[in-house]
């Protein structure tokens, strides 16, 4: 089921994420900065994004247990005009995954959003994230790309977009 986050979700969604990234970044992240991630830390920032109202956050949920959440909003950078919305975040523990669960979060994602009206979406990924071919599957297309830095690494990642909501392939 996918429904929308509530307070009492921050900590299950801040695993999610931590675990999210153990699973898909081990070996391409630095190990020691995997291993310090903790759900205490991040929970207070879920917790905190769940109070805005620009934040759009749905959990996939069987059972009571949250299996994978996303967030979207507007572009976070305003430096793409012709994509005014973002998918900010999307995990789905890797024992969850290929199951349909993030195309239900994407699908949600595209209902809420279309109701401000019909743009362009981007959602910024690692290159090295072994699960890209997802975002391609759905037909982003990169448009630009970056590097950040983790404990002294630096990484590239590519912002896929989609010149209208409409254009998702789900």
């Amino acid at each position: 089921m996918i429904r929308k986050a509530v307070q009492e979700d921050a900590m299950a969604i801040s695993k999610v994420r931590i675990d999210s990234w153990r699973t898909t970044y081990e070996g391409i992240v630095d190990q020691s900065y995997l291993e310090k991630m903790r759900p205490e830390k991040w929970a207070d920032r879920w917790s905190a994004g769940l109070n805005r109202e620009d934040f759009i956050t749905y959990v996939a949920e069987t059972e009571g247990d949250i299996l994978g959440f996303a967030i979207a909003g507007r572009e976070r950078e305003k430096k793409y005009k012709d994509y005014q919305y973002e998918i900010w975040a999307i995990y789905v523990l890797k024992e969850h995954q290929r199951k349909g669960i993030g195309q239900l979060l994407v699908s949600k994602m595209i209902e809420i959003l279309s109701v401000e009206g019909d743009s362009g979406l981007i959602i910024w990924a690692l290159d090295e994230n072994p699960y890209t071919s997802f975002y391609k599957k759905l037909g982003g297309v990169p448009i630009n790309n970056q590097f950040f830095e983790i404990e002294g690494k630096k990484h590239r990642e590519s912002a896929y977009a989609w010149d209208s909501l409409r254009d998702i392939q789900l």
